[in-house]
């Protein structure tokens, strides 16, 4: 497998990272975020996780 080079020769990702820092408010769950993001593209994967005050996902899409 190839590491990512710094300059991005390699085009766009699938991937997204979303970061939320307010989550007091709203739960983050995979049901939350396919409904919001799924209107963007046929999603893959969605993967969740807490890091103190902050809730990271990342979301995999078939495609670019």
């Amino acid at each position: 497998m190839k590491k990512r080079q710094a300059n991005n020769k390699e085009g766009p990702s699938r991937v997204l990272l979303v970061c939320v820092y307010d989550t007091i408010v709203l739960e983050i769950t995979n049901e939350v975020v396919y409904t919001r993001f799924s209107p963007h593209g046929h999603i893959l994967k969605i993967l969740i996780f807490e890091r103190g005050e902050v809730t990271k996902f990342f979301i995999e899409f078939s495609d670019v």
